[in-house]
């Protein structure tokens, strides 16, 4: 149903037209030229020229500096004990990629649509629309005794029993851009989705991806390659994307401060766990507000993230084709949209893109039950 909202300030053709004409007349305004007048000529007073690009210049010298905290001056980029003079691509997951999920790495070596090139191209993959069917049968012969009601328990505790009572951001509407929306008081949407995932899942060429992850789920194996050998070297074939002429670093943030080891969370080392699935949530940007290509693409770089720590872990340093491929999956949560990856490392030579190449299985096109929600609880 279309909704129409009564703006507090209204802006029509009539005000335009106003303010084009008085514009317009502004405009046809001579100024005179500004003469410096003799007196001051005689004095010797000197006369800046306020249109020079160095106006205006320091006419005192630098006051002696003082050892307060009120006039501390902010420390630089160069005493930072992580900086290094090579500048690295960071990615952490704040920047959208331009071509989406084809846009991933060009250094993970699948056919997919034009929104995510960048993100397949960034590594070395290619993409399979959808998830395995030996998956999707598994999931279905899993046996849930009263859904309709885990459902409504899951729901509940995130939209209404959840005590979080914090200022929420102001809304927008792009279609009536001039109503001002008031700021309500309520529960933080990714405390929403956190509460959900919780109660539903519980039980230069330097490159930096860094990802922290809502929640991880750590199994005592490895899970199991969705693609044999003979898949695998089927895809020397198939070819990267190619998003020539934009660079598929284009979206990678260039910074000088990064951390060369891998940094790991905390495990037991009496029982050390696989990495097995990555829990995400995302905010939605109402005023910037993301693709779904570009929603799947941050999900795609993040599920590689997780498969490099492992492969990491397993192989060290180790560059060429892995003797055991290393399987991890990803399920991020943004505006009530579920994106579903698969991620299948096969080889971590990314020097070029030939040979074998990564596997990569998608599917964002799933909405969480959240979606059918058609109520929030404000507080002004």
């Amino acid at each position: 149903m279309v909704v129409r909202y009564r703006p507090i300030k209204q802006w029509g053709r009539y005000n335009t037209k106003l303010f084009k004409t008085m514009y317009a007349a502004r405009l046809k305004k001579t100024f005179t030229k500004f003469m410096l007048p003799k007196a001051v000529e005689t004095l010797g007073i000197r006369v800046e020229d306020p249109n020079h690009p160095d106006f205006p210049r320091k006419t005192t010298p630098d006051v002696c500096q003082i050892n307060h905290p009120a006039w501390a001056r902010p420390p630089a980029e160069t005493d930072h004990p992580l900086y290094k003079e090579t500048p690295c691509l960071r990615f952490d997951g704040t920047e959208s990629l331009a071509e989406g999920a084809d846009q991933l790495p060009n250094f993970l070596l699948c056919e997919i649509d034009l929104g995510y090139k960048e993100a397949l191209s960034l590594t070395k993959a290619v993409g399979r629309q959808g998830l395995p069917n030996e998956l999707l049968k598994r999931a279905n012969d899993v046996p849930i005794a009263d859904l309709e009601t885990l459902l409504c328990r899951f729901i509940m505790q995130a939209h209404q029993w959840d005590s979080t009572l914090e200022k929420l951001p102001r809304r927008r509407d792009p279609v009536y851009w001039w109503f001002v929306f008031p700021r309500y008081w309520g529960i933080p949407l990714s405390r929403k989705k956190y509460a959900s995932l919780f109660h539903d899942f519980q039980g230069s060429d330097i490159f930096n991806f860094t990802q922290t992850p809502h929640m991880i789920i750590r199994a005592p194996e490895p899970l199991k390659a969705v693609c044999r050998s003979q898949l695998i070297t089927e895809t020397e074939a198939e070819s990267v994307p190619d998003i020539y002429p934009i660079d598929g670093r284009i979206d990678l943030i260039k910074d000088h401060i990064y951390n060369e080891e891998t940094l790991l969370p905390p495990e037991l080392p009496s029982s050390p766990l696989s990495m097995h699935t990555l829990l995400i949530n995302k905010d939605k940007d109402y005023y910037h507000p993301w693709t779904a290509s570009e929603t799947t693409g941050n999900a795609i770089l993040c599920c590689f993230t997780a498969v490099m720590v492992a492969a990491k872990q397993k192989y060290g340093n180790y560059k060429g084709v892995l003797p055991v491929p290393i399987v991890t999956q990803c399920i991020q949560c943004c505006d009530n949209v579920l994106d579903f990856v698969i991620f299948q490392l096969n080889t971590t030579d990314f020097s070029d893109d030939k040979g074998i190449k990564n596997i990569v299985y998608f599917d964002g096109s799933e909405k969480s039950p959240l979606s059918k929600i058609k109520f929030n609880i404000f507080v002004i």
